[in-house]
Protein backbone atom coordinates (compact mmCIF):
# COMPACT_ATOMS: atom_id res chain seq x y z
CA UNK A 1 0.00 0.00 0.00
CA UNK A 2 2.94 2.42 0.56
CA UNK A 3 3.71 2.78 -3.19
CA UNK A 4 0.12 4.00 -3.74
CA UNK A 5 0.49 6.72 -1.08
CA UNK A 6 3.82 7.84 -2.50
CA UNK A 7 2.37 8.02 -6.01
CA UNK A 8 -0.65 10.00 -4.77
CA UNK A 9 1.56 12.49 -2.93
CA UNK A 10 3.74 12.91 -6.02
CA UNK A 11 0.72 13.66 -8.19
CA UNK A 12 -0.57 16.19 -5.63
CA UNK A 13 2.80 18.02 -5.64
CA UNK A 14 2.76 18.13 -9.44
CA UNK A 15 -0.70 19.67 -9.36
CA UNK A 16 0.70 22.63 -7.36
CA UNK A 17 3.51 23.34 -9.82
CA UNK A 18 3.05 25.86 -12.62
CA UNK A 19 2.25 24.35 -16.00
CA UNK A 20 0.50 21.19 -14.66
CA UNK A 21 -3.29 20.76 -14.79
CA UNK A 22 -4.49 20.71 -11.11
CA UNK A 23 -8.07 19.79 -12.06
CA UNK A 24 -6.76 16.54 -13.54
CA UNK A 25 -3.94 15.70 -11.15
CA UNK A 26 -5.66 16.36 -7.80
CA UNK A 27 -8.58 13.92 -8.41
CA UNK A 28 -6.11 11.38 -9.75
CA UNK A 29 -3.94 11.76 -6.64
CA UNK A 30 -6.99 11.27 -4.41
CA UNK A 31 -8.04 8.15 -6.34
CA UNK A 32 -4.59 6.60 -5.99
CA UNK A 33 -4.57 7.32 -2.24
CA UNK A 34 -8.00 5.71 -1.80
CA UNK A 35 -6.81 2.67 -3.74
CA UNK A 36 -3.77 2.38 -1.46
CA UNK A 37 -6.04 2.53 1.60
CA UNK A 38 -8.25 -0.25 0.20
CA UNK A 39 -5.27 -2.45 -0.57
CA UNK A 40 -3.87 -1.89 2.92
CA UNK A 41 -7.12 -3.07 4.55
CA UNK A 42 -7.19 -6.23 2.39
CA UNK A 43 -3.61 -7.25 3.17
CA UNK A 44 -4.16 -8.54 6.76
CA UNK A 45 -6.66 -11.11 5.51
CA UNK A 46 -4.21 -12.28 2.86
CA UNK A 47 -1.41 -12.56 5.40
CA UNK A 48 -3.61 -14.57 7.74
CA UNK A 49 -4.51 -16.95 4.92
CA UNK A 50 -0.83 -17.36 4.03
CA UNK A 51 0.03 -18.03 7.67
CA UNK A 52 -2.72 -20.63 7.95
CA UNK A 53 -1.40 -22.40 4.86
CA UNK A 54 2.19 -22.29 6.14
CA UNK A 55 1.07 -23.76 9.47
CA UNK A 56 -0.71 -26.75 7.91
CA UNK A 57 0.02 -29.76 10.12
CA UNK A 58 3.03 -31.84 9.15
CA UNK A 59 0.84 -34.86 9.78
CA UNK A 60 -1.01 -33.93 6.58
CA UNK A 61 2.07 -34.96 4.63
CA UNK A 62 2.69 -38.06 6.73
CA UNK A 63 2.92 -41.50 5.16
CA UNK A 64 2.75 -44.94 6.81
CA UNK A 65 4.34 -48.02 5.22
CA UNK A 66 2.48 -51.27 5.88
CA UNK A 67 4.22 -54.51 4.88
CA UNK A 68 1.64 -56.80 6.45
CA UNK A 69 -0.01 -57.52 3.10
CA UNK A 70 3.01 -56.64 1.00
CA UNK A 71 1.52 -53.27 0.04
CA UNK A 72 2.10 -49.85 1.67
CA UNK A 73 -0.88 -48.09 3.20
CA UNK A 74 -0.94 -44.33 2.77
CA UNK A 75 -2.50 -41.65 4.93
CA UNK A 76 -4.50 -39.07 2.93
CA UNK A 77 -2.51 -35.85 2.55
CA UNK A 78 -3.40 -32.18 2.33
CA UNK A 79 -0.64 -30.16 0.69
CA UNK A 80 0.16 -26.94 2.51
CA UNK A 81 2.02 -23.90 1.29
CA UNK A 82 5.09 -24.70 3.36
CA UNK A 83 6.93 -27.48 5.08
CA UNK A 84 6.34 -27.51 8.83
CA UNK A 85 8.03 -29.08 11.82
CA UNK A 86 6.33 -32.22 13.08
CA UNK A 87 5.21 -31.87 16.70
CA UNK A 88 3.13 -34.42 18.55
CA UNK A 89 0.08 -33.12 20.34
CA UNK A 90 0.34 -32.86 24.10
CA UNK A 91 -0.17 -36.24 25.72
CA UNK A 92 0.17 -38.13 22.43
CA UNK A 93 2.76 -40.92 22.64
CA UNK A 94 5.49 -40.90 19.97
CA UNK A 95 5.21 -43.27 17.04
CA UNK A 96 6.79 -46.71 17.63
CA UNK A 97 9.01 -46.14 14.60
CA UNK A 98 9.44 -42.89 12.69
CA UNK A 99 11.59 -41.40 9.95
CA UNK A 100 11.98 -37.61 9.90
CA UNK A 101 13.28 -35.83 6.80
CA UNK A 102 15.02 -32.49 6.35
CA UNK A 103 13.55 -29.88 3.99
CA UNK A 104 15.58 -30.97 0.93
CA UNK A 105 14.44 -34.60 1.35
CA UNK A 106 10.70 -33.96 1.75
CA UNK A 107 10.15 -34.74 -1.94
CA UNK A 108 11.29 -38.30 -1.16
CA UNK A 109 7.95 -38.88 0.57
CA UNK A 110 5.81 -37.26 -2.13
CA UNK A 111 4.65 -38.26 -5.58
CA UNK A 112 6.41 -41.08 -7.43
CA UNK A 113 9.50 -40.81 -5.21
CA UNK A 114 7.27 -41.22 -2.17
CA UNK A 115 5.66 -44.33 -3.64
CA UNK A 116 9.11 -45.82 -4.32
CA UNK A 117 10.33 -45.00 -0.80
CA UNK A 118 7.25 -46.52 0.85
CA UNK A 119 7.48 -49.66 -1.31
CA UNK A 120 11.12 -50.12 -0.31
CA UNK A 121 10.27 -49.63 3.37
CA UNK A 122 7.43 -52.14 3.09
CA UNK A 123 9.83 -54.71 1.61
CA UNK A 124 12.33 -54.02 4.39
CA UNK A 125 9.69 -54.66 7.06
CA UNK A 126 8.65 -57.85 5.34
CA UNK A 127 12.28 -58.99 5.05
CA UNK A 128 12.91 -58.46 8.75
CA UNK A 129 9.78 -60.40 9.67
CA UNK A 130 10.57 -63.32 7.37
CA UNK A 131 14.32 -63.65 7.86
CA UNK A 132 14.80 -62.55 11.45
CA UNK A 133 11.41 -63.11 13.03
CA UNK A 134 11.22 -59.46 14.11
CA UNK A 135 7.83 -57.76 13.56
CA UNK A 136 8.69 -54.17 12.59
CA UNK A 137 6.06 -51.54 13.49
CA UNK A 138 4.58 -49.23 10.86
CA UNK A 139 7.09 -46.55 9.91
CA UNK A 140 5.79 -43.00 10.14
CA UNK A 141 7.49 -40.66 7.62
CA UNK A 142 7.31 -36.91 8.20
CA UNK A 143 9.28 -33.70 7.77
CA UNK A 144 11.28 -31.86 10.44
CA UNK A 145 12.58 -28.32 9.90
CA UNK A 146 14.97 -28.65 12.85
CA UNK A 147 17.11 -31.01 10.76
CA UNK A 148 19.68 -29.90 8.21
CA UNK A 149 18.08 -29.80 4.72
CA UNK A 150 19.66 -33.08 3.55
CA UNK A 151 19.56 -34.83 6.94
CA UNK A 152 17.24 -37.58 8.16
CA UNK A 153 16.81 -39.26 11.53
CA UNK A 154 15.30 -42.63 12.48
CA UNK A 155 13.56 -42.85 15.85
CA UNK A 156 12.13 -45.63 18.01
CA UNK A 157 9.40 -44.30 20.30
CA UNK A 158 10.75 -40.78 19.90
CA UNK A 159 14.40 -41.66 20.62
CA UNK A 160 16.88 -41.17 17.79
CA UNK A 161 18.81 -44.33 16.91
CA UNK A 162 20.65 -42.99 13.89
CA UNK A 163 21.11 -40.01 11.59
CA UNK A 164 22.27 -39.72 8.04
CA UNK A 165 22.36 -37.57 4.94
CA UNK A 166 20.51 -38.37 1.76
CA UNK A 167 19.61 -36.97 -1.62
CA UNK A 168 16.63 -37.04 -3.93
CA UNK A 169 16.88 -40.21 -5.98
CA UNK A 170 18.85 -41.96 -3.25
CA UNK A 171 15.90 -43.87 -1.78
CA UNK A 172 17.73 -47.21 -2.10
CA UNK A 173 20.74 -46.01 -0.09
CA UNK A 174 18.49 -44.49 2.55
CA UNK A 175 16.48 -47.69 3.04
CA UNK A 176 19.69 -49.74 3.15
CA UNK A 177 20.90 -47.51 5.98
CA UNK A 178 17.55 -47.93 7.75
CA UNK A 179 18.02 -51.69 7.54
CA UNK A 180 21.43 -51.44 9.21
CA UNK A 181 20.01 -49.32 12.01
CA UNK A 182 17.07 -51.66 12.58
CA UNK A 183 19.39 -54.68 12.77
CA UNK A 184 21.43 -52.99 15.47
CA UNK A 185 18.33 -52.02 17.46
CA UNK A 186 16.08 -55.01 16.76
CA UNK A 187 15.65 -55.75 20.48
CA UNK A 188 14.10 -52.31 21.01
CA UNK A 189 11.43 -53.01 18.38
CA UNK A 190 10.00 -55.97 20.28
CA UNK A 191 7.21 -54.96 22.63
CA UNK A 192 4.79 -57.02 24.68
CA UNK A 193 2.05 -56.66 22.08
CA UNK A 194 4.36 -58.01 19.37
CA UNK A 195 5.35 -60.97 21.56
CA UNK A 196 1.73 -61.77 22.35
CA UNK A 197 0.90 -61.62 18.64
CA UNK A 198 3.75 -64.01 17.82
CA UNK A 199 2.55 -66.46 20.49
CA UNK A 200 -1.05 -66.28 19.27
CA UNK A 201 -0.01 -67.12 15.71
CA UNK A 202 2.13 -70.01 16.94
CA UNK A 203 -0.59 -71.44 19.17
CA UNK A 204 -2.47 -73.13 16.30
CA UNK A 205 0.48 -75.36 15.29
CA UNK A 206 2.31 -75.66 18.62
CA UNK A 207 -0.37 -75.41 21.31
CA UNK A 208 1.43 -77.57 23.91
CA UNK A 209 4.68 -75.57 23.82
CA UNK A 210 2.84 -72.24 23.95
CA UNK A 211 0.64 -73.33 26.84
CA UNK A 212 3.53 -74.73 28.86
CA UNK A 213 5.78 -71.72 28.40
CA UNK A 214 3.05 -69.13 29.03
CA UNK A 215 2.00 -71.08 32.10
CA UNK A 216 5.51 -70.69 33.54
CA UNK A 217 6.77 -67.39 32.15
CA UNK A 218 4.97 -64.09 31.79
CA UNK A 219 4.81 -62.24 28.47
CA UNK A 220 7.38 -59.81 29.85
CA UNK A 221 9.80 -62.63 30.73
CA UNK A 222 9.44 -64.20 27.28
CA UNK A 223 10.00 -60.78 25.75
CA UNK A 224 13.22 -60.29 27.72
CA UNK A 225 14.55 -63.63 26.52
CA UNK A 226 13.78 -62.75 22.89
CA UNK A 227 15.32 -59.31 23.34
CA UNK A 228 18.42 -60.93 24.83
CA UNK A 229 18.78 -63.12 21.76
CA UNK A 230 18.34 -60.16 19.40
CA UNK A 231 20.87 -58.15 21.38
CA UNK A 232 23.36 -60.95 20.70
CA UNK A 233 22.42 -60.85 16.99
CA UNK A 234 20.59 -64.18 17.12
CA UNK A 235 17.52 -64.45 14.88
CA UNK A 236 14.26 -65.42 16.60
CA UNK A 237 12.38 -66.66 13.55
CA UNK A 238 12.60 -70.29 14.78
CA UNK A 239 10.15 -69.52 17.55
CA UNK A 240 8.97 -73.15 17.95
CA UNK A 241 12.52 -74.23 18.85
CA UNK A 242 12.86 -71.28 21.21
CA UNK A 243 9.64 -72.19 23.02
CA UNK A 244 10.58 -75.87 23.23
CA UNK A 245 13.84 -74.89 24.91
CA UNK A 246 12.09 -72.49 27.28
CA UNK A 247 9.60 -75.22 28.17
CA UNK A 248 12.53 -77.51 29.07
CA UNK A 249 14.45 -75.01 31.20
CA UNK A 250 12.04 -72.39 32.58
CA UNK A 251 10.94 -74.70 35.41
CA UNK A 252 14.60 -75.14 36.38
CA UNK A 253 15.71 -71.51 36.32
CA UNK A 254 13.73 -68.43 35.24
CA UNK A 255 16.75 -66.14 35.10
CA UNK A 256 16.76 -64.31 31.78
CA UNK A 257 20.49 -64.65 31.21
CA UNK A 258 20.36 -68.40 31.91
CA UNK A 259 17.42 -68.90 29.54
CA UNK A 260 19.04 -66.85 26.77
CA UNK A 261 22.15 -69.01 27.08
CA UNK A 262 20.15 -72.24 26.84
CA UNK A 263 18.17 -71.04 23.82
CA UNK A 264 21.30 -69.80 22.05
CA UNK A 265 22.94 -73.18 22.51
CA UNK A 266 19.85 -74.99 21.25
CA UNK A 267 19.66 -72.83 18.14
CA UNK A 268 23.38 -73.20 17.48
CA UNK A 269 23.21 -77.00 17.32
CA UNK A 270 21.28 -77.33 14.02
CA UNK A 271 22.86 -74.25 12.42
CA UNK A 272 26.18 -73.03 13.78
CA UNK A 273 26.49 -69.28 14.08
CA UNK A 274 22.83 -68.43 13.64
CA UNK A 275 22.46 -64.67 13.53
CA UNK A 276 20.70 -61.68 12.13
CA UNK A 277 23.46 -60.75 9.75
CA UNK A 278 23.01 -63.71 7.38
CA UNK A 279 19.37 -64.42 8.29
CA UNK A 280 20.17 -68.01 9.30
Amino acid sequence: DRPFYITGAFLAVLALLPGFPPLLLLPLAAAVAVLGYAVGRARPGERAAEADAADAPAAARTRAADAGAGEPSRVASVTGAGTTHTAAAAGTPPAPLSLELGLALVAMAEGQSGADLLDRIARLREQMAQEWGVPVPHLRVSDNLELAPSEYVLKIRGNAIGRGRGRIGGEGALVARLGELLRGHAAELLGRDQVRSLLDRLRADHPAAVEEVTGTLSTGEIRRVLQGLLAEQVAIRDLPAILETLADWASVNRDTGFLVQQVRRALARPVAGAGLGDGR
